[in-house]
């Protein structure tokens, strides 16, 4: 199968949350490699903000701040801006001692957070470049 990759360039710069551009500057201008980057992101972190509330509810804030700290860090690199800003908040109020305001910002997350990968799997649907198995 032959993917149209300006095609799919075009559908990404509609995602809400995107830098295009930034995420463009860390595959070296490639719209295949970011494209199958932004798939795995949707795939890997869909959930994520469940798991983050999961460990926050069990005690377990290390694991919570440890799932902020990896979403914010493929964030970043991927020009997810958005997400990226919001994992790092919530990854400096997650702290031992941290109590029940910690809630309302990782429901916040993990609302947006589940937003952001539907629409990159929406963008992105079932095409990836040719080759290029997600």
């Amino acid at each position: 199968m032959s993917v149209d990759l300006h095609f799919l360039r075009g559908r990404l710069q509609a995602v809400p949350g995107l830098d295009l551009e930034a995420g463009l500057r860390t595959t070296d201008g490639r719209v295949d490699s970011l494209v199958r980057l932004l798939a795995k992101y949707a795939e890997r972190h869909a959930e994520t903000g469940r798991a983050i509330r999961e460990a926050w509810k069990a005690g377990d804030i290390a694991l919570a701040h440890r799932l902020a700290h990896t979403v914010r860090g493929a964030a970043g690199f991927l020009g997810l801006a958005d997400i990226q800003v919001q994992a790092t908040d919530l990854e400096a109020v997650l702290r031992p001692g941290c109590g029940p305001e910690v809630e309302a910002p990782i429901v916040a997350f993990a609302s947006c957070n589940a937003e952001l990968c539907a629409a990159l799997t929406a963008a992105i649907g079932s095409e990836t470049p040719e080759g290029q198995g997600v």
